[in-house]
């Protein structure tokens, strides 16, 4: 796993289906987004999709 130390879903390979699956919860809003963003990315492979997605956490972050 490359993320962010002491987050849940900042940065790649977090492992999402598996946190989510155990219901793990960001540690804070940051992470909460960062976790949407992950979720955004697992459903779409499309670049334009992917990129709304880095707008969006540009944003919220």
């Amino acid at each position: 796993e490359l993320y962010i130390s002491g987050y849940q879903f900042c940065g790649p390979g977090t492992h999402l289906a598996k946190r989510l699956a155990r219901g793990d919860q960001g540690i804070n809003s940051l992470d909460a987004v960062c976790c949407e963003h992950d979720i955004a990315y697992s459903r779409s492979n499309n670049l334009a999709d992917r990129h709304a997605a880095d707008e969006i956490l540009a944003v919220k972050a």
